[in-house]
């Protein structure tokens, strides 16, 4: 999907293989979308397999940056809409952003992301990573691919999670 989706210039190779590879599968056709004089206008796709996508890359950084596994007891959210201007998407993004080191994975111009404990109210003039601390209740991550599409992937600790949504109720 992020292959047929990339619009810069610089992207178009990948543009023509992920295409190719997508209409090779005789499966895939039943997802464009045709218009009356017969020209394909769009493909759809389903938002689960996507969001498990960037989950399965979340972790896989995750273990190639802290050299563990994220615990099973955390659960994951992600965010690809890149129209979301809300407060709290722009906070963590902002927070990612200024406070830390970009890495790369593979290829500079293919996989770039951030993947830190988030942490209020925190300063770090040295953007370095900071160190894990036992049962962390919420890891932020941005994974951008091909410098143009992003993933916001937030981890959070199902036990800080369940007393969140518990003080949100009102008293019985």
């Amino acid at each position: 999907m992020i292959g047929v989706i990339a619009k810069r210039k610089e992207n178009q190779t990948i543009v023509e293989k992920a295409t190719k590879s997508f209409l090779e599968k005789e499966s895939n056709l039943q997802r464009l979308s045709v218009n009356r004089m017969g020209k394909v206008t769009g493909i759809s796709f389903n938002q689960t397999p996507i969001e498990d996508f960037h989950k399965k890359n979340f972790k896989g950084l995750f273990y190639h940056q802290y050299g563990k596994c994220l615990p099973d007891n955390y659960k994951l959210f992600v965010n690809i809409d890149e129209n979301d201007y809300s407060e709290f998407t722009l906070g963590i993004l902002g927070y990612l952003k200024d406070l830390f080191e970009w890495k790369k994975s593979g290829h500079s111009d293919i996989l770039s992301y951030v993947i830190q404990p988030f942490r209020l109210g925190l300063s770090n003039d040295s953007k370095k990573d900071l160190v894990p601390q036992n049962d962390e209740n919420i890891y932020a991550g941005c994974l951008i691919y091909n410098k143009e599409h992003g993933a916001l992937v937030i981890a959070v600790r199902e036990e800080y999670f369940k007393t969140q949504i518990n003080s949100l109720q009102p008293p019985t």
